[in-house]
């Protein structure tokens, strides 16, 4: 599977993974309340990005998205500062190029 095969599959099955989020609002939990479906509908149709949802069990307090470019991020951005159904803050956060690591941390003591 090539790296964009990969990217698509992610996105697409992120797609699905957010459909069955917005089924639980049926039953009163509103993990994706239909104003944050707008506001990350909109964030997914901006070329360069390639995941956005709701964190942990929603609630509207936070969103997120992932990005593969640094021309996507300011689009985001740029579209959150004019969102006009709630007020949107960044908190923008970039790796830092080293890929993934484990980090030792000390142990617990109990």
């Amino acid at each position: 599977m090539t790296h964009v095969q990969l990217l698509h599959q992610i996105r697409s099955t992120f797609l699905q993974i957010r459909t069955h989020l917005r089924e639980m609002n049926d039953s009163g939990a509103e993990v994706e309340p239909p104003s944050q479906s707008r506001l990350l509908d909109a964030t997914m149709s901006i070329p360069g990005v390639l995941i956005a949802g709701v964190p942990g069990a929603g609630g509207y307090d936070a969103i997120f998205t992932l990005v593969l470019s640094a021309e996507a991020r300011t689009a985001v951005a740029d579209m959150w500062s004019t969102w006009n159904e709630a007020v949107v803050r960044t908190l923008t956060l970039v790796d830092d190029g080293q890929g993934i690591r484990v980090d030792e941390w000390p142990a617990v003591s109990q």
